[in-house]
């Protein structure tokens, strides 16, 4: 079975693709089964469902089956979403996440309604915010059209949660958390607009 981590974590990575290197000492348990609790380990992140799960892998290994795509976008929002980042690299694919693969993603105030990052990636994309409470022109270099890398400029410029957006299209990992372009990212996401 699945060894569970923490209450959201995820599950201990059985395929060794993850370089978390988390500490059995920080967390005061002994994953490994060696008796102590001076090792590290990494965890494949778990995408919590109705009644159900799927990891990062699983999730990877799902979306691979799509073969007939001229780009594909993901936007993931959730808890430890930046786990699923490196697993979904891929040729053609625009991928954000809303925090690091060990952080926990926000909500914003004051209906917590939104997840923030989402909530400001939606608003650059439809030029308005979705609580209704305004316009946003994310259109940084004025052509007209907002880029996916504007999208994620603007959310992450605006996301005051104390979590790390990612962000991820040049096929190679690992994703970028900084300003796009940046990192060798941004080209693909640069050119795709709405």
């Amino acid at each position: 079975g699945d060894v569970q981590i923490g209450n959201y974590g995820g599950v201990l990575d059985s395929n060794g693709d993850e370089n978390d290197n988390l500490s059995e000492a920080t967390y005061k348990v002994d994953m490994n089964g060696d008796g102590d609790k001076n090792d590290t380990f990494s965890v494949d992140e778990v995408l919590y469902l109705w009644g159900e799960t799927i990891t990062d892998d699983e999730f990877a290994t799902n979306v691979n089956k799509i073969t007939k795509y001229s780009k594909m976008f993901i936007q993931m929002e959730q808890c430890f979403s930046g786990g699923f980042v490196n697993d979904l690299a891929g040729a053609n694919r625009i991928i954000m996440s809303a925090c690091h693969d060990t952080e926990c993603s926000w909500a914003k105030g004051p209906d917590w309604l939104w997840n923030q990052f989402t909530f400001y990636y939606l608003g650059a994309w439809t030029g308005s915010k979705p609580d209704g409470s305004g316009s946003v022109n994310a259109d940084t270099n004025g052509d007209g059209k907002v880029s996916m890398v504007e999208c994620f400029n603007y959310a992450r410029s605006n996301d005051t949660a104390s979590e790390t957006p990612f962000y991820e299209d040049n096929g190679t990992r690992p994703g970028h958390s900084g300003q796009m372009p940046g990192g060798g990212e941004g080209a693909l996401g640069g050119s795709t607009s709405f």
